[in-house]
């Protein structure tokens, strides 16, 4: 995809409408614009949604609260996904620290979760959001201009059955291990493709066994021959 498909100026446009509180945490408590902001992974799908669906009043909500009440809890899933596997990182709400994914809880409402990340994989579904105004006023962007791509700026997401999240579904799903492996899932001693395999079967169980294979080898960094050597060898 060579242009994004949806285009926002920044995810704080809808923070204060969407979300609680903004956390910021770093040198300066003045200058933001060198931090990435933090949200509760509780808030965060509304956040998303919000900023997609360009919501910006409790009139927008109400017109369309059950599509928006739809998109936010299919958002919910997949964020908690790439939480438990890795690829967004999740932090400590006391102490700021990352969280290993060995340890993530089942329950991951509390977790703080960095925007800069957020942002970085809305670029892997061909969508364009800041996080910062500031950063991004050097794409002389105003900073209420709202813009998508392909899609009517009032029209739903939901009703074109379309999933601004998704990329092919394989492809997609290979990230997501890829990142869980290289984040530190499974047993050591395994080759990295066995452990692909590992993480897909447990968290993939919709996967017949040629598809597992066929993800696995793409997410499989070593594309060598032979016996593969484990981690730890």
């Amino acid at each position: 995809m060579t242009e994004p498909h949806i285009k926002r100026l920044s995810l704080l446009a809808y923070a204060s409408f969407a979300v609680s509180k903004v956390i910021y945490f770093g040198e300066s408590e003045t200058d933001h614009t060198s931090m990435s902001p933090l949200v509760l992974a509780a808030e965060l799908p509304k956040l998303l949604v919000f900023a997609i669906q360009d919501v910006r009043t409790q009139d927008d909500v109400e017109r369309n609260s059950e599509s928006i009440a739809i998109a936010i809890e299919t958002v919910r899933k997949k964020v908690y996904l790439l939480i438990g596997s890795g690829y967004l990182p999740a932090y400590d709400p006391d102490i700021f620290f990352r969280i290993d994914v060995s340890e993530i809880a089942s329950d991951r409402d509390g977790y703080l979760v960095r925007l800069d990340d957020v942002v970085a994989w809305l670029k892997t579904q061909g969508i364009e959001i800041g996080y910062s105004v500031n950063s991004l006023r050097n794409k002389n962007w105003d900073e209420d201009e709202s813009e998508i791509i392909n899609i009517g700026a009032t029209e739903q997401i939901t009703e074109l059955n379309l999933d601004p999240a998704d990329l092919p579904e394989e492809l997609h799903v290979a990230n997501i291990a890829f990142r869980a492996v290289t984040n530190g899932y499974g047993d050591k001693t395994a080759t990295f493709k066995n452990r692909l395999i590992d993480y897909l079967e447990v968290n993939f169980i919709g996967l017949n066994n040629e598809a597992v294979q066929r993800i696995a080898t793409v997410a499989n960094p070593d594309k060598g021959r032979g016996r593969k050597k484990s981690i730890t060898e």
